[in-house]
């Protein structure tokens, strides 16, 4: 009586609901830090000033965040999705040791559960409705 079973027919849902909060929460986070006026400039603030940099440590950062955005949007879209999704954990992983180490725990929580989703993404696989499944069928989504 107590164990829901409904919640069991909609299993198939699961890879989708990681993908989901994995990519959309890293893909705003990377928007966001590629716009002149917002985050961009305190990443590029914190960049020099943990390094005496000459341009490439911009350059990094810029990359950095391209790499987090089209990891993201292949994430949201179940394309390449165990490597997006390794990716993307390494990515919240180095975000929450050198960028929010020093920070309370309301910032580190969510870098974890960033990198927790996008683990679990990478281990569960695309699921049923993603382009993974469309591109190279049932392969890409059996683990």
């Amino acid at each position: 009586m107590w164990t829901l079973p409904f919640l069991a027919k909609l299993k198939w849902l699961t890879p989708l609901v990681l993908r989901g909060y994995a990519g959309a929460s890293l893909g705003w986070h990377a928007l966001q830090g590629m716009r002149p006026d917002g985050e961009w400039d305190g990443g590029k603030q914190w960049v020099t000033s943990r390094a005496q940099a000459d341009g490439w440590a911009e350059a990094l950062l810029y990359a950095g965040l391209w790499l987090e955005f089209l990891a993201s949007c292949a994430l949201l879209l179940g394309l390449m999705t165990r490597w997006a999704g390794l990716a993307l954990a390494g990515i919240a992983v180095f975000v929450l040791l050198k960028v929010h180490g020093g920070e309370g725990l309301a910032a580190q929580e969510v870098w974890v559960a960033r990198a927790a989703a996008c683990l679990a993404a990478a281990l569960v696989g695309p699921g049923s409705l993603s382009l993974d499944r469309l591109f190279f069928g049932k392969n890409a989504v059996a683990a």
